[in-house]
């Protein structure tokens, strides 16, 4: 066995019984599957533990692994079944898997939570969401803490307790459900929530302000919104010459902006320690500016802190599941529309969850 074959066969948990006969590595679409072929003298039965002859082989099988060096890693087996005179034909065990489950022993299943309009009044669907196969899990009606334990019972006992990092954003009833169903995992504060609620406060700031000046006849702010929203260096041509003079100026918008933006770098700390001294500091200018909506969100991010440091050690994001909602949007609107939920959840499955159409394959 070579280098390299070695270090596959460690990273993939295998024993001696077992060979890695085939390496595929994806660049493009950063994907490493993994062949793995019995190579052992002998087979037990997995029932009575008795030595027994090899029958023949099951059909060809796929585990999701955990990811090496950001690569999706994928290993396929065709694994041996015995012929027991006790049991009968069986399959044998493996030593990366349990049986009957898709994941290997030391996968961590990444969620997300997510909540997305329904209909045209106030309605709200909630999606789960896979982060490691990007699908679509499955979709419940209102965003309830019992349509979020219905989300989590669509799971198995032994899925649920692989299910390590949990993103989500700032919903009390999607982390009641979380931390009843799935106690061991880690529950992550959406990095993009965090961003929209800073947004949004230094949006009231600008409105606020506006008005008081334009009360003067000064026009300063007007047409400044959608600048406030970009990072600074996607600005460029008149749009930066603005934004620059809005940073130079005594404006409460301003100083509001730079408050926003100098949090950018809490999530560029190595780790969790770094990040809450990063953010004490932050945390204390925010409240000296004396601009009520960002000292509104300052002190929401100061109680749900432990909840947005989990990042350090699970740095995943509702990214994905933004992109679906945007998915989900297209379809409603394509439909013109859904009267019945069942309908809706249905398209939303066939088309974002990535569902096998094979017959006998889920």
């Amino acid at each position: 066995m070579d280098m390299l074959s070695r270090h596959y066969h460690q990273l993939a948990g295998l024993n001696s019984d077992w060979a890695i006969s085939h390496v595929q590595l994806d660049v493009q679409s950063q994907t490493l599957t993994l062949s793995l072929e019995f190579v052992g003298t002998r087979v037990v039965c997995p029932e009575c533990g008795a030595e027994c002859s090899m029958r023949d082989h099951a059909a060809e099988r796929k585990w999701r692994h955990l990811d090496a060096m950001q690569f999706q890693t994928t290993l396929i087996a065709r694994i041996p079944r015995c012929s027991c005179d006790r049991c009968g034909v069986k399959t044998i065990s493996v030593p990366w898997t349990e049986k009957h489950s898709r994941f290997t022993l030391l996968f961590e299943a990444c969620a997300m939570i997510d909540g997305n309009r329904f209909g045209a009044g106030q309605g709200y669907v909630s999606v789960m969401t896979d982060i490691d196969q990007s699908r679509v899990l499955e979709v419940t009606a209102d965003r309830t803490t019992d349509a979020s334990d219905t989300l989590w019972k669509t799971l198995s006992e032994e899925q649920r307790s692989k299910v390590k990092p949990v993103c989500m954003d700032k919903w009390q009833a999607y982390e009641t459900s979380t931390e009843r169903n799935v106690p061991q995992a880690r529950i992550v504060h959406d990095r993009l929530h965090v961003a929209k609620s800073l947004n949004e406060a230094v949006d009231k700031v600008r409105r606020t302000e506006h008005r008081e000046l334009q009360r003067d006849g000064d026009d300063r702010l007007k047409g400044v919104r959608q600048i406030l929203l970009f990072n600074p260096e996607n600005v460029g041509g008149e749009k930066d010459e603005e934004l620059a003079a809005l940073r130079k100026s005594t404006l409460a918008t301003g100083r509001a902006w730079s408050l926003k933006e100098m949090f950018r770098f809490f999530w560029q700390e190595t780790d969790a320690v770094g990040g809450r001294a990063f953010f004490q500091s932050w945390y204390a200018s925010a409240i000296r500016g004396r601009f009520d909506p960002v000292r509104e969100v300052a002190r929401m991010l100061k109680t749900r802190l432990d909840r947005i440091l989990t990042w350090f050690a699970s740095p995943i994001s509702n990214g994905v599941a933004e992109g679906f909602n945007s998915r989900i949007q297209s379809i409603e609107s394509a439909a013109c529309g859904f009267r019945i939920f069942e309908h809706y959840r249905i398209r939303i499955l066939f088309y974002c969850g990535k569902l096998s159409l094979k017959p006998g394959e889920t």
